[in-house]
């Protein structure tokens, strides 16, 4: 069965897009990362006859989320992969120029041949954990950049930027904090499900315990911090 793909090539402003129609041809837009600018996506996709498009984007930073939620909503087939995984067919396509354009194509191009699988939008609780880990990850870069501040200042300014990065460890330590009680509700959902499931306490204490090492060892081996978004909970 032949599918139109849908390459995204995500910016905080803009959405490089590149349709690859059932023959193999592409059509290109450029849109903004705007709920204004999701809706001319949508009616572009129309205009083509690709309303049930599957659409593929790299999962980097944060600007991709909004339309992923938008297309998803829209009843689309939504698939956010790993950048590297684009990296590496880009290399075995002999992709050598790089432009958002290209990208957004080669993005199209993987969707088309590797069929990656559909993106699971995150519950309220999972996007909160998100945007929590997220905050702690700038609060501790501010803490850091801070902290060389101080070690070359001027006698003048190093109280402020040691009153500042008091207040930095108090918010670290008050958001870690939040985040340890959240992950903690998030365990126990995941066993109400199985016990609803009708699934007996053996087996749900050895299905957690697999889920927190496969949840360690993937923290351990990307070394970055916890992201809800890898783990179906």
């Amino acid at each position: 069965m032949n599918f139109f793909n849908l390459g995204l090539d995500v910016a905080k402003a803009k959405l490089d897009c590149a349709l690859r129609s059932p023959d193999g041809k592409y059509k290109s837009k450029v849109v903004e990362n705007t709920p204004s600018g999701f809706k001319t996506l949508i009616e572009w996709l129309a205009k083509h006859g690709a309303t049930s498009a599957h659409v593929c984007m790299e999962a980097t930073g944060v600007y991709w989320e909004a339309v992923a939620e938008y297309l998803a909503a829209e009843g689309m087939t939504v698939s956010v992969v790993n950048p590297a995984q684009i990296k590496a067919f880009g290399q075995s396509q002999l992709v050598r120029t790089k432009t958002d354009r290209i990208d957004a194509r080669l993005i199209a191009s993987y969707c088309a041949e590797r069929r990656p699988a559909p993106w699971q939008v995150p519950s309220a609780n999972e996007q909160a954990l998100r945007a929590m880990v997220l905050r702690l990850e700038s609060l501790q870069v501010m803490r850091t950049q801070e902290s060389n501040r101080l070690d070359v200042s001027r006698d003048v300014v190093k109280p402020g930027i040691s009153a500042h990065i008091k207040w930095l460890d108090e918010q670290i330590k008050e958001l870690a904090k939040e985040i340890r009680e959240h992950k903690t509700a998030w365990g126990k959902r995941f066993r109400e499900r199985l016990a609803a499931a009708g699934k007996p306490p053996k087996l749900i204490i050895g299905a957690m315990m697999r889920k927190l090492i496969h949840v360690a060892f993937g923290v351990l081996k990307s070394k970055k911090l916890f992201n809800p978004e890898l783990h179906g909970c």
